[in-house]
C-alpha cells in the first residue's frame, strides 16, 4: 500500500471537527468505544465511535481554561487539569469528581498509573501523587526547577519527572526519600517510558531527544 502526503488517510477514512479550542490531550476508553478530548476552554469532548456522525459532545469541566488531559487510573476514566487549580476525574456515566484543588495554581500536567490506581499531577516545581483513598492529601514531590513532563512506568511503580538538568525518578509507593537523578544538561520538556520500562526518554528544548537505559 502506498501513501501520499497530498492525500492523507484522514481525508478518505477519517472524520474531522473544528473545535474552536486548543486540544490539550486525547485518550480512548479501554473497550475502544469512546474517544475523549480535553480542550483549552475548560471543556471535555466525548465521541461515541459507534455513532461518530453525531460528533463530539462537550462537557464543561473547569471554571476557566484547560491545561492538561490524559487517560485516568481506570479503563473508562480520564484526568483533566485546569488554570482553576483543579484536577478533575472524569468517569463516563458519572458526575466529574474533584481530586485536588490548588487554588491560585495552574495544573500543568496530569497522568495516571492504571496498574496501581494512582493519579499524578504537576504544578510549578512540584509533582503530586494522589492515592486510592480520597481523604488523604496528595504527596508532594519537590524539584529545583519547573516540571516539564511526568510519566509513570508500565508497572505503575515509578514516576519520571522531567525538569531542567535531567529527570528525577521517584518510587510512588514510598512515603519519603530522595529521587534518583538522571542528569543531562539542558531543559527537558516531556518524558516517556519504553514499553518494557527499561528506558526513559525526554524531549528537550534544544530540539533533541535524550534517553537513559536503567
Amino acid at each position: 500500500m502506498s501513501f501520499s502526503p497530498d492525500q492523507p488517510l484522514v481525508s478518505s477514512r477519517g472524520l474531522t471537527w473544528q473545535t474552536g479550542a486548543y486540544v490539550d490531550g486525547a485518550a480512548a476508553t479501554g473497550d475502544g468505544r469512546y474517544f475523549v478530548l480535553g480542550f483549552g476552554d475548560g471543556t471535555v469532548g466525548v465521541l461515541d465511535l459507534t455513532n461518530a456522525d453525531a460528533g463530539l459532545k462537550p462537557h464543561q469541566i473547569h471554571n476557566g481554561g484547560g491545561l492538561s488531559f490524559s487517560a485516568g487510573p481506570s479503563a473508562n476514566s480520564f484526568l483533566s487539569g485546569g488554570d482553576d487549580g483543579k484536577v478533575m476525574l472524569i468517569t463516563l456515566g458519572r458526575e466529574p469528581e474533584t481530586l485536588a484543588d490548588l487554588k491560585g495554581k495552574w495544573i500543568d500536567h496530569v497522568t495516571a498509573a492504571p496498574a496501581t490506581g494512582l493519579s499524578v499531577f504537576a504544578s510549578g516545581k512540584s509533582a503530586f501523587v494522589i492515592g486510592k483513598k480520597r481523604n488523604e492529601d496528595p504527596r508532594e514531590l519537590k524539584h529545583e526547577s519547573s516540571v516539564g513532563g511526568i510519566a509513570v512506568n508500565p508497572k505503575g511503580r515509578r514516576l519520571a519527572v522531567a525538569h531542567y538538568g535531567g529527570v528525577s525518578l521517584w518510587w510512588l509507593a514510598a512515603k519519603d526519600g530522595a529521587p534518583q537523578l538522571l542528569p543531562w544538561k539542558g531543559s527537558h520538556l516531556q518524558t516517556a517510558w519504553s514499553p518494557d520500562g527499561t528506558y526513559v526518554v525526554t524531549a528537550m528544548q534544544e530540539n533533541s531527544l535524550h534517553g537513559w537505559r536503567l
